[in-house]
């Protein structure tokens, strides 16, 4: 048997020099084309395009190609998303690439994407095609920028920080996310005040009978603690999400005790209770 250093010196086989010749040429031609191509006259018909399918205008500063050891790629900068909120979304940069998934075999394209900017930050995997779902984290450094519904009655804040695996299957979510989130607060009408927490995390699963299945939720701040579980109905026609959650509470603040014995809810001695809680997201009724 040939030694390796035999081997190396060895010369090329001719097959394969002149195979493999033009076969690198065309790789670096491809690889020069890549890395010098105009993509920056691809901006406006991009913007174009999501504007048509979303409603939403968008602006990117500048692409720039990556190569990576997944794979070529691409990073968009100073990404300013209008119309998705109450507030434009600002991304300092987006990168993405082709993910090594099986679901392109599928009809399904899977891309890489990290995504970072001051309201919202993401890593994982996206997926398109019949149904788009993403897997992977999601990072909210504060949850008052969050972009909810102008008519949504909940305010947050705080830093949560959430990992899952979503998919829209014949229009509808599915799939499980798993979240906590620290020093913050929730607001609601129903509660006569604002509520501090130190600790929060839950998880949670979207599709199957409800639209959203509570498997654990906890609850720790200096006034209140709390564990919940549960479901949440589909909305049925202009109706409002229905609730259906059991819930332990353990209030340590006598002010609250009372606050919350003014609204029919009985607190033992302990401070502990238990109850359940129907009603809808907007107006919520303790049992």
């Amino acid at each position: 048997m040939a030694s390796l250093r035999e081997t190396l010196e060895a010369p090329i086989p001719r097959p394969l020099f002149w195979v493999g010749t033009p076969v690198l040429g065309l790789s670096l031609v491809l690889l020069f084309m890549f890395l010098r191509f105009p993509y920056s006259d691809l901006l406006a018909p991009i913007s174009q395009q999501i504007a048509e399918s979303t409603g939403s205008e968008i602006r990117i500063d500048r692409i720039e190609p990556r190569i990576t050891l997944g794979g070529p790629g691409f990073s968009l900068h100073d990404l300013r998303l209008s119309e998705v909120g109450p507030a434009p979304l600002e991304f300092e940069v987006l990168k993405v690439r082709p993910a090594w998934s099986t679901s392109w075999f599928r009809g399904n394209p899977a891309f890489a994407v990290d995504l970072s900017g001051p309201s919202l930050a993401l890593s994982g995997i996206l997926t398109a095609g019949d149904g788009y779902g993403f897997a992977g984290e999601i990072q909210l450094p504060d949850l008052t920028l969050l972009p909810l519904p102008t008519d949504d009655s909940i305010s947050l804040s705080g830093a949560l920080t959430a990992v899952g695996d979503l998919a829209s299957v014949d229009g509808e979510l599915q799939g499980t996310v798993a979240f906590e989130a620290e020093a913050g607060s929730a607001a609601h009408p129903a509660f006569p005040m604002a509520l501090a927490f130190d600790a929060l995390s839950g998880r949670a699963h979207w599709g199957g009978e409800a639209w959203l299945t509570v498997e654990a939720f906890e609850f720790e701040g200096p006034i209140i603690s709390a564990r919940a579980e549960g479901t949440v109905d589909r909305p049925d026609g202009a109706a409002s999400n229905a609730l259906d959650l059991a819930v332990q509470l353990e209030v340590a603040n006598p002010t609250f005790q009372t606050a919350l014995s003014a609204m029919g809810i009985r607190i033992g001695r302990d401070g502990r209770t238990k109850l359940d809680l129907g009603g809808t997201l907007q107006n919520p009724v303790f049992r």
